[in-house]
């Protein structure tokens, strides 16, 4: 069995369900989930979620890092804004604290009179967030674009000047990438964990440790283009790095041991097999994950045990 997890959820619990919820959510999640899993794998996406995993107990041997896949940055026909822009991607929830993007526009509002913020997301906390911002008297200058198509999200990307990402926590942060691929730096909460690796601190971004950092962070990049420009075409380096095709390999590796293993414990279903066949998308044979076939091999995995069987005993898609 492989488990895996994007991020570990201790400050989320309490956020959204409260003290009692939380405890309960923290301590399925903490104590149940690592002893109910004590035998098998570990995948996660950063070492800032394999430390967390660590503190746990778990074993530090049973856990993989496969960092994220990004996928090539698509054709757009926005261009950079005219006027400083802010955005946030993210769904409306209250762990991803929009409502501090919110208030860095509030606070840069003097110094920059055509100073926007567009959120990309849905989720319950909208209405909330739509007060907030009538409260600060900054509702004609945010946009709550709502849930839109990967193409109106990457046209929005590219029109922004600086992204910010004010979450509690997050095990990566794909979007982060996303903007690097449009040249949009991005500035994070350093506690929210594996920002630490999407955003390379002072080069592709700015990682912060409170509010007041991330207003004096945004502003500087807002007023000095020569240095958000360079951050910008270095978060597009490091998200060109980050290619699907060594995620998916990486993940088919370990997906293979996994299956050898189990094989080699008397598993029910024979996965001998099945490793074979992901041992060959891991070394990235014609029909690898790079290709369409590769992902929808990849993505049969999640269908559990008769999807395996099937995968194993097909050669070819």
């Amino acid at each position: 069995m492989t488990v895996l997890v994007h991020h570990v959820h201790r400050e989320q619990w309490p956020i959204v369900f409260g003290r009692v919820g939380g405890r309960l959510g923290w301590w399925i999640e903490s104590v149940l989930a690592p002893r109910l899993y004590r035998r098998a794998r570990y995948v996660t996406v950063s070492e800032a979620t394999r430390t967390e995993l660590v503190e746990l107990g778990i074993d530090a041997a049973r856990i993989d890092i496969v960092p994220v896949g990004v996928e090539p940055t698509p054709a757009v026909r926005s261009a950079r804004s005219p006027a400083p822009e802010l955005l946030v991607v993210a769904r409306l929830v209250p762990h991803k604290r929009v409502e501090h993007a919110l208030a860095v526009l509030a606070r840069l509002a003097d110094r920059w009179p055509d100073l926007t913020l567009t959120v990309v997301g849905e989720g319950w906390c909208e209405p909330e967030l739509r007060a907030e911002a009538e409260r600060l008297g900054v509702t004609d200058r945010v946009t709550f674009a709502g849930f839109v198509d990967e193409q109106t999200k990457h046209e929005r990307l590219a029109s922004a000047w600086v992204h910010l990402v004010p979450s509690v926590k997050e095990g990566w942060c794909l979007v982060v990438n996303e903007a690097g691929g449009h040249r949009v730096p991005t500035v994070g909460y350093r506690s929210a964990g594996g920002l630490r690796e999407s955003v390379v601190d002072g080069v592709s971004g700015v990682l912060v440790d409170d509010l007041e950092e991330m207003v004096t962070a945004t502003a500087q990049l807002l007023e000095d283009r020569s240095t958000r420009e360079a951050m910008g075409a270095a978060a597009a380096r490091h998200a060109a790095s980050l290619a699907w095709g060594a995620s998916a390999r990486a993940f088919a590796a370990v997906l293979a041991a996994s299956a050898r293993s189990a094989s080699a414990a008397g598993a029910r279903t024979a996965l001998g097999p099945l490793a074979a066949a992901l041992d060959r998308i891991a070394t990235g044979d014609a029909a690898g994950p790079a290709s369409v076939t590769g992902r929808v091999r990849l993505a049969r995995l999640a269908r559990g045990p008769r999807a395996l069987e099937e995968l194993a005993a097909r050669r070819t898609d």
